[in-house]
C-alpha cells in the first residue's frame, strides 16, 4: 500500500522508520526521505546512527536522501561509505572532499572520474608523475601552477611546454638553451623576444642572415667625455660625403642590414629599452661600457626599462626608484621582500593579497599589515606562527584551525571556553569528549546530546538523573535496570511509562490478597488451578498471564480474542497459528508488514488482493514471490534490485531484458561470460566499473576501445600492442601505456616517429639501431652517450672527437 506523505502522522512515520531499521539492505519506505524529518522534529543524525548500527547499505542511505555530513556525524567514516558501495562520484556528490576520498584508498583515476578539479588533486600533494599518467596535459597542469621545470622532470617535452603556453622567456629562466627551444618549435622571433643574445642564437644554429642584425661596437671614451671635433676643410667634407654615400649604396645592395651602434649618452637617449635590447645590449654589455643602473636612470630610463634590460632588482632598487616604480617594472613580491620591503609597504602600492602572501612573509609582518588569520591559514601558515605573531585565540579559531593545532600552540580548552560557548565550539567541529571537562553538565544537557552519548564520555547515571527527566531515559531506550540500581523506585519507573515486563524482572509481582488471612502470588494461583477467566477477574492482565507462562491457545480457549492476545504481548506468528485470518488482522489495524511477520505467505497475501509493489514494501524477497508468477519486468517496476533478482534464481539474460543495467549487477561475483551471453555491450560493462582485464577474452579490443578504455588499462587487461594498434590506438598511446619500444617498432612504426613519441635512445639501441640512425632523427650526443654507444659508434655517427670528449 502506498504511503500518503500528505496525511502522514508522526506515529506512522516512526513505525515506518522502525521497519526500515529492520530492513537494512532494502529501501522499503519510499517515498519517505529525511527531508520531512524536521517537520516531525525527528533527529536525522540519531536515525542515521541506528542505520549505522544495523549496517544499512548504499541503497537505503541513498534512497532516504542522507547528506554525507549527516552520515559522517552519525559515525559513518568515508572508509565505511566506500565499503558500503559508494563510488568516488557518489561521495563527491555527497560533498566529501578529494582529500577525504584519497585518504581511504580511492585512486587518482577515481578522483579524476569523480570530476574533482585538478587544483584539488594538486593540493593533496599527488605526485605530478601520477597526474601525468592519468592523462592530464601539460596545458592543464600549467593552469594549476605547475612550473615548466617540474613538467620537464616528469617527461614532458619542450614542444609540450609550448603547447601549454609557456613563452620562451620562462623557459630561458629555467636554464634551457636557445637550441633546445628551437628544437621545440619556438621561432627566432620568440627567442629574440626572450632576450637570448646574438651569440646564443648563433649557437642554436641560426645564421646572421636569419638573425637579421649584426652589432658593431666602437669603444669610446669614458661616460660624458666626448672628443672635440676637428675643423675640416671643404675638400675633406666633400670627400666624407662621397664616402658615406658610397657606403650607403653598398649597404643597400646587401641582403642583410648592418647597424653600427656607438654606445654613448646621445645614442642611448634616442632609443627605447626595447630598441636597445633588440641590438643585444643587455645589462652585461652596458655595464662593460660603464653604464650602470644609476647612469641609465640619469638618462631618463625607468625602473621598467632597467628590468627589461636585465638589471637585477637590487641594482634597480639601489638607485632609489620608488616602490611604485619597482611594482610597475614587474619585480615580484618575493624579490621585493628580499630587498627589505614589508607587506604594509606592498599594500600601500596596491599589490593584491595573493601576491603578498605568495612571497611568504613572516606571520608577524602580515599581522602588522592587517591580514586576517583566515587568509594566512589558506596559505598554509601553521597556527603556531600565528600565535607567535600576536593573533588572538579567537582569530585563530575563527580561521578554522583544528583543535590539535590550537592546543599544540600552548592554548588550553579552558582558554577556549572563556571565549566561545559550548554551542559555538560544537559548530566549529570540536567533539563533546574533547571539551567535556570545562563546561557544566547543565550546559552540556541543554545541547540535546543523547543519554548514550553522555554515558559514553564518562558521565554516571546518578549525575545524569539530577539533570534529565526520567521519561527521557525511557524514550531514549535506556532500560529500567540501571536506573533501579541507581535509586529510582518501581513506582517512579512505572509513572515514567516503563514496560511492566521490565519492572517484573526487577521485583516479583505483588501478591494478591484473597481474604483477610490468605495472601498468594500469581504462580500460586496458577498452581491452585484458578481458571484464566478467574485470574482476569482478580485484576491480572493478559501480559501478566503471559509472563507467568500461559500459552496463547489457553487464553484463546478461555475466550480471549486475537486482538486481546496481540495487545497482551503474544507474537503475530503465535496468534496467526491460532487460526486468526488476514481479515482479522486488518480489521484490528495491522498492516501488510505485520501480516508477513505473522507468517502469512506471499501467495496468501497476493490472493487477498495485495499488489507486487505492496508485497515488496512489506519486505518479501523476490525469491519468496517466485511462486506467484510475476515477470522479471514487474519485479523491476516494483523496485527489486538486480542482486535480489539474481539471488532469487533469474538468469542474467532475463535480468537484462527486464531493464537492469550491468552496473547494478557489478560486484555480485557473476562470471563475465554470463554478462556477455546476456548481450551487455562493452560500453555498458565499462560504465558498470569493469576493467579490460575482467572483460578479456569475451570482448574484443575493438569493442573495448569503442567503450572508451585507454591504452594503459587495455595493457593491464592483457592485450598486446598489436591488438591495440590494429583497432586504432596510436603509437604514442601505446608508448604512454608502457609498451616497450620493441613491441611498438614491430608494428611498423618508423624510427622518426619513435623519437617523436619519446622512446629513449637506450631502448632503440636495444633494437640494434646505429648511433648514426638515431642521430639522423634528432637524438643528441648526450642521449646517445647515455644510451651506451661507444666512442667509435659516435664517431661513425658524425660527431667530432672533441665534441665527444666534451660530453664525457
Amino acid at each position: 500500500m502506498a504511503i500518503d506523505l500528505k496525511n502522514l502522522t508522526k506515529k506512522e512515520l516512526n513505525e515506518y522508520l522502525e521497519k526500515q531499521i529492520s530492513s537494512p539492505s532494502r529501501y522499503i519506505i519510499s517515498p519517505i526521505t529525511v527531508s520531512i524529518f524536521s517537520k516531525f522534529k525527528i533527529n536525522k543524525t540519531e536515525f542515521a546512527k541506528k542505520l549505522n548500527e544495523v549496517k544499512a547499505n548504499y541503497t537505503v542511505l541513498k534512497g532516504l536522501g542522507f547528506k554525507a555530513r549527516t552520515l559522517e556525524k552519525a559515525g559513518f567514516t568515508v572508509k565505511k561509505l566506500k565499503e558500503v558501495g559508494f563510488s568516488s562520484q557518489n561521495l563527491r556528490n555527497l560533498d566529501f572532499t578529494a582529500k577525504e576520498l584519497y585518504s581511504v584508498g580511492y585512486s587518482v583515476k577515481d578522483l579524476q572520474v569523480a570530476g574533482f578539479p585538478l587544483k584539488d588533486l594538486k593540493e593533496l600533494g599527488i605526485n605530478l608523475k601520477d597526474l601525468k599518467s592519468v592523462g592530464y596535459t601539460s596545458k592543464e597542469l600549467k593552469k594549476v601552477k605547475f612550473t615548466a621545470r617540474q613538467l620537464l622532470e616528469v617527461g614532458f617535452s619542450v614542444k609540450d611546454l609550448k603547447r601549454a603556453g609557456f613563452d620562451a622567456s620562462q623557459l630561458k629562466n629555467i636554464g634551457l638553451t636557445a637550441k633546445e627551444l628551437y628544437q621545440g618549435t619556438y621561432t627566432i622571433l620568440e627567442l629574440k623576444k626572450a632576450k637570448y643574445s646574438i651569440d646564443q642564437l648563433r649557437k642554436a644554429g641560426f645564421t646572421d642572415k636569419e638573425i637579421g642584425i649584426k652589432i658593431k661596437e666602437e669603444k669610446i671614451k669614458p661616460l660624458n667625455k666626448f672628443p672635440k671635433e676637428k675643423v675640416k676643410s671643404k675638400k675633406e667634407k666633400t670627400d666624407k660625403i662621397k664616402k658615406e654615400k658610397a657606403k650607403k649604396e653598398k649597404v643597400e645592395n646587401k641582403k642583410e642590414e648592418v647597424v653600427k651602434i656607438v654606445i654613448n649618452d646621445q645614442t642611448l637617449k634616442k632609443m627605447s629599452s626595447k630598441e636597445i635590447f633588440s641590438y643585444g645590449l643587455t645589462a652585461e654589455v652596458l655595464k662593460e661600457h660603464k653604464y650602470n643602473a644609476k647612469a641609465l636612470k640619469s638618462l631618463g630610463f625607468t625602473a621598467k626599462d632597467l628590468y627589461y634590460l636585465q638589471y637585477t632588482p637590487k641594482e634597480i632598487n639601489d638607485v632609489n626608484f620608488s616602490l611604485k616604480e619597482l611594482k610597475k617594472a614587474g619585480i615580484s613580491t618575493k624579490d621585493l621582500k628580499n630587498l627589505g620591503y614589508t607587506p604594509s609597504d606592498l599594500k600601500k602600492v596596491k599589490f593584491d593579497q595573493h601576491s603578498i602572501l605568495f612571497a611568504e612573509f613572516d606571520a608577524k609582518d602580515l599581522r602588522d599589515a592587517k591580514f586576517r588569520a583566515k587568509k594566512l591559514k589558506e596559505y598554509a601558515y601553521p597556527a603556531k606562527d600565528l600565535k607567535k605573531a600576536g593573533y588572538s585565540l579567537k582569530e585563530i579559531v575563527s580561521a578554522g584551525y583544528k583543535l590539535k593545532e590550537i592546543l599544540d600552540c600552548g592554548f588550553t580548552i579552558k582558554d577556549l571556553s572563556k571565549i566561545f560557548t559550548l554551542k559555538q565550539l560544537l559548530k566549529k567541529g570540536y567533539t563533546l569528549k574533547e571539551i567535556k571537562d570545562v563546561y557544566s553538565l547543565e550546559e552540556i544537557v541543554a545541547e540535546k546530546f543523547t543519554i548514550k552519548e553522555l554515558l559514553d564520555i564518562g558521565f554516571t547515571y546518578k549525575e545524569l538523573l539530577k539533570e534529565i527527566p526520567l521519561v527521557r531515559f525511557r524514550k531514549e531506550g535506556i532500560s529500567a535496570k540501571p536506573l533501579y540500581e541507581n535509586g529510582i523506585t518501581i513506582d517512579e519507573l512505572k509513572e515514567a511509562g516503563f514496560d511492566i515486563s521490565e519492572l517484573i524482572a526487577l521485583k516479583p509481582i505483588e501478591p494478591v490478597v484473597l481474604s483477610d488471612d490468605k495472601v498468594v502470588s500469581l504462580e500460586e494461583l496458577k498452581y491452585l488451578k484458578y481458571s484464566i477467566p478467574e485470574l482476569l477477574k482478580l485484576g491480572y492482565t493478559i501480559k501478566d498471564l503471559k509472563e507467568a507462562g500461559y500459552k496463547a491457545i489457553d487464553l484463546k480457549n478461555a475466550g480471549c480474542t486475537c486482538f486481546d492476545l496481540l495487545e497482551g504481548g503474544y507474537s503475530l506468528r503465535e496468534v496467526h497459528m491460532l487460526g486468526c485470518t488476514i481479515k482479522d488482522f486488518l480489521a484490528n489495524g495491522y498492516n501488510l508488514i505485520d501480516l508477513r511477520l505473522a507468517g502469512f505467505t506471499a501467495l496468501e497475501l497476493h490472493l487477498e488482493g495485495f499488489s507486487l509493489l505492496e508485497l515488496r514494501r512489506a519486505g518479501f524477497s523476490a525469491k519468496e514471490l517466485l511462486s506467484i508468477g510475476y515477470t522479471a519486468k514487474q519485479y523491476h517496476a516494483a523496485g527489486y534490485t538486480a542482486k535480489e533478482m539474481y539471488d532469487s534464481g533469474f538468469d542474467v539474460s532475463t535480468i537484462r531484458f527486464a531493464g537492469y543495467k550491468a552496473k547494478e549487477l557489478y560486484g555480485l561475483g557473476i562470471p563475465i561470460s554470463e554478462f556477455y551471453n546476456a548481450g551487455y555491450t562493452a560500453k555498458e560493462m565499462s560504465q558498470a566499473g569493469f576493467y579490460p582485464k575482467d572483460l578479456n577474452p569475451y570482448y574484443s579490443a575493438r569493442d573495448l576501445k569503442i567503450a572508451g578504455y585507454d591504452a594503459s588499462s587495455m595493457k593491464e587487461g592483457g592485450f598486446s600492442a598489436k591488438d591495440l594498434y590494429d583497432v586504432g590506438y596510436t603509437a604514442r598511446q601505446l608508448h604512454y601505456a608502457g609498451y616497450p619500444a620493441k613491441d611498438v617498432f614491430d608494428l611498423g612504426v618508423g624510427i622518426r616517429l619513435m623519437k617523436v613519441i619519446h622512446y629513449g635512445a637506450k631502448e632503440l639501441k636495444e633494437l640494434h639501431f646505429s648511433a648514426r640512425e638515431l642521430r639522423s632523427v634528432g637524438y643528441s650526443l648526450e642521449e646517445l652517450r647515455l644510451a651506451g654507444y661507444s666512442e667509435e659508434d659516435l664517431l661513425d655517427a658524425g660527431f667530432s672527437k672533441s665534441k665527444i670528449r666534451e660530453n664525457i
